[in-house]
């Protein structure tokens, strides 16, 4: 991803969170946010080619996958303002799914079609189980965000399970657990900002990103290259 698409999504993140604190109605300003969404799922779309080998598959696996992070950030920020039965939100769902399409199709062209459906299945479930929460907590229904929590617990095993047998065990259910706790921790102290208009939902969401993106996408991508050396060499 381009330091310039980059700064655009951390200036549009920075404003949800100022947003979201201050305010609960439209305006103009809300109305354009879907469109700088979409616009950085398609910049993560022209990520560079698998092609190139192992440090195309990292780079491309860490723009992705920070890609994954600010896009749902802002349906997060989009449902909490805008409620989420709207049009802003679900241009912003919509954007963050094309997101979710670009990384199956990354693990497509590893693990071929059936791969690459089984990973989209687990991870669009996983968005969804991010959606139960915020509503839950921002409608202060803790029964709904507990459930949601639970759901996410059990997606942490499903996934682990899929990344431990799709690697041939490269990349163990474990060492996949704790990179998928990494990323349900972070996101949802993010989600608890935004709903409690906490202004530090910005610094929370950065961190989700870049610290803790590129390591699962350098872990997963260690993995496939010591399963495919050939294809994917690191150097």
């Amino acid at each position: 991803m381009s330091r310039r698409v980059m700064g655009r999504l951390l200036a549009t993140v920075a404003a949800f969170a100022v947003v979201g604190a201050a305010c609960s109605s439209k305006s103009e300003t809300t109305a354009s946010r879907p469109s700088a969404a979409a616009k950085a799922a398609a910049s993560a779309r022209d990520a560079v080619s698998l092609s190139s080998g192992g440090p195309a598959l990292v780079q491309t696996l860490t723009d992705q996958l920070d890609g994954h992070v600010y896009l749902a950030s802002i349906a997060v920020v989009e449902g909490l303002v805008n409620g989420l039965d709207s049009g802003e939100f679900m241009a912003a769902a919509e954007a963050l799914d094309q997101n979710s399409q670009d990384l199956a199709a990354s693990i497509t062209s590893v693990y071929g079609e059936e791969g690459g459906e089984q990973f989209l299945d687990l991870w669009r479930k996983h968005i969804g189980f991010f959606v139960d929460y915020t509503a839950g907590k921002a409608t202060k229904d803790q029964a709904k965000a507990d459930k949601a929590l639970q759901a996410l617990e059990n997606y942490k095993q499903d996934f682990s399970a899929f990344l431990d047998s799709a690697t041939g065990g490269k990349l163990p259910s474990d060492a996949a657990a704790g990179a998928l706790q990494m990323h349900v921790d972070s996101l949802i102290e993010a989600i608890d900002a935004a709903v409690a208009g906490d202004p530090s939902v910005f610094a929370k969401v950065y961190t989700a990103a870049t610290e803790h993106m590129p390591e699962t996408a350098s872990a997963l991508a260690g993995a496939i290259s010591q399963q495919f050396p050939d294809k994917f060499p690191l150097s």
